[in-house]
Parts: structure tokens; sequence; C-alpha cells
């Protein structure tokens, strides 16, 4: 079943003509050069940015984790954590796991954390929430080694039969780990999605390990 849909979507300069499809249950990872449009594309799919053309679909609910989660900068932790808990569908076990695996100083503003804090802070906001696809940019930036590992079997966690993940990130070998299919974008344009296990057999045809094989295509 078709999770999320577009056709000749547009933002000028960034992205020019994107066809994408995303199934429930496939979780798929976006990889690009920096400024290649990745965050763009998501925050379009999500409804952040307006597209100047095409179509997009989504026939049920999303949540959209911005890249380093860049929010109002004032606003204390403890203040986003219970504006998402409010909304529909937020899973409060899952919540308070999430938590203890990626503590944040919830009582600081979003402006004084770090890089890897603000990470912490947007998983933590949004997967809890019980939605149809989940939008992640970048969603281990700036983390330390430990709490990569804890972010990444959270997101796998979160991946399922009923639910879509798009994850764009510069982080390959975790898209690797976590993703069933991988798309490259370039110049603003989104070519077609592999499935991992194909791009493994052709990288290992090329003598090259998976990550310098997505690297070469990402260059290409």
């Amino acid at each position: 079943m078709t999770a999320l849909l577009c056709r000749g979507l547009c933002v000028h300069p960034m992205l020019g003509a994107v066809d994408l499809e995303v199934a429930a249950g496939e979780c798929l990872g976006i990889v690009g050069p920096n400024g290649a449009g990745k965050s763009t594309l998501l925050a379009t799919l999500a409804g952040g940015i307006r597209p100047d053309g095409g179509t997009l679909w989504c026939p049920g609910t999303l949540a959209w984790m911005p890249e380093g989660f860049r929010v109002d900068p004032g606003v204390p932790g403890r203040e986003w954590l219970a504006m998402a808990s409010a909304l529909p569908g937020w899973n409060t076990a899952f919540a308070e796991r999430a938590l203890a695996a990626l503590p944040v100083p919830l009582d600081r503003a979003v402006g004084r954390l770090s890089m890897g804090e603000r990470t912490r802070l947007g998983l933590v906001v949004t997967l809890p929430r019980e939605v149809s696809v989940l939008l992640l940019d970048d969603p281990f930036l700036g983390l330390d080694p430990a709490a990569q590992l804890a972010a990444q079997a959270l997101v796998s966690e979160r991946a399922g039969p009923d639910r879509a993940v798009v994850l764009a990130s510069s982080d390959v070998d975790s898209i690797l780990r976590l993703c069933t299919a991988i798309a490259v974008l370039q110049g603003g344009r989104l070519g077609e999605s592999q499935p991992i296990d194909a791009l493994a057999e052709a990288a290992g045809r090329s003598g090259l390990t998976p990550i310098e094989h997505v690297a070469r295509l990402t260059q290409a």
C-alpha cells in the first residue's frame, strides 16, 4: 500500500520534478552530496515548504523531524515535548523509553542545546507519534557513538509494516543498517530507489564496500 506519493515535485531552484513513491513498511534512505536538496525535499514532503509545481499525496498522517531540530530557539525542550505529547497518536510508553535512551536537558532553551542535544530532542518529540509516515532529516547529526546506536535502535523499532520511514542523512553507514532501499538525490533530481540487497550485490561485483559504492553513486 502506498504511504507517500509525489509526481513532478518542484521547488525552484533546489528541486526539479521529483518523483517518489514510498510504500507502507518501507524505510527509504535519501543520500546525496551537501546542497543536493535533501532537507528541502523532506520539508516539502512534510508541508513546511510550498512546492512550485507537481503533486503530493499522503493518505495517512505524518511526522517530520527537521535537520538539527531547527525550531524556535527560545522555547525550552520541555515545552516542545509537552506540545508533541498533546498531538493525536502520542505513544507515552515509547516516549519514556526514548527519553531514557536519549536524555536531554529539557529545562534548557533549544538555542542553548548542543547540536547533539537538539538532535536527541528532535527524536524524542518525533518518534513517539503513531503516524503513517516518519520523515527524519539527518536524525544522527552530532550524536556521540553511544547515542547514535541508541537512536538507530529507536528508529528501527518505529519502522514496521504499517509505517513508512523516509530518512535523509549523510551518515551512509546508518542508512545501510536501517533502510530497505536507497535513492540518490543530486542536483535536485532523485534517482530510482534501489533495494539495499541489490546495492550490496552491485558493490561486491565492483570490489567495493557498500559504503564505497554509495559514495560513488553520489559523485556520479
